[in-house]
């Protein structure tokens, strides 16, 4: 009697097609032991706090079986794409806040909530929320000033 085969002892084979030729890719499962939905080996903090002068990097990193892709999204779901000059994801999962001038402040950037995602072909795990508070840095030249009183005295 032939054996039973489940869908995770199957070879699923993708076909893609290139101008007028069908590439077929076959790619064995995953065996049960070797699934793994992804893990926070690093979870960021729920508040990061940094100034201006200085930047920030928020560190998110994540393991399964594939290895999860980590992306950065807002609160409310969409995307957190680079914004050159402020804003960028590293590939090590990283979110990082570059330094900036004052006037570059964005509080869509600089005072918002961030969520940081892990995902593979088994499921997608969120981070805690992320607050990000970015404060500016001001320079105050303060003057000493020295009042002398000066009494005339006529002889």
């Amino acid at each position: 009697m032939p054996k039973k085969l489940s869908c995770a002892d199957c070879i699923q084979v993708a076909r893609i097609c290139v101008g007028d030729f069908v590439i077929e890719v076959a790619q064995t499962p995953y065996s049960s032991t070797d699934r793994q939905l992804p893990s926070f080996l690093h979870e960021p903090p729920n508040r990061h706090e940094f100034l201006n002068s200085s930047g920030a990097v928020i560190p998110c990193t994540a393991f399964g079986n594939p290895t999860p892709i980590v992306r950065w999204i807002h609160d409310d779901g969409t995307a957190a794409s680079d914004i050159p000059g402020l804003r960028h994801a590293r590939l090590d999962g990283s979110l990082v806040f570059q330094p900036f001038r004052a006037d570059q402040y964005r509080q869509d950037v600089h005072a918002t909530v961030y969520r940081c995602t892990a995902s593979n072909v088994f499921g997608t795990l969120s981070s805690r929320d992320v607050n990000v508070v970015a404060g500016k840095t001001f320079t105050i030249f303060l003057q000493r000033i020295i009042y002398v009183d000066v009494n005339e005295f006529m002889l």
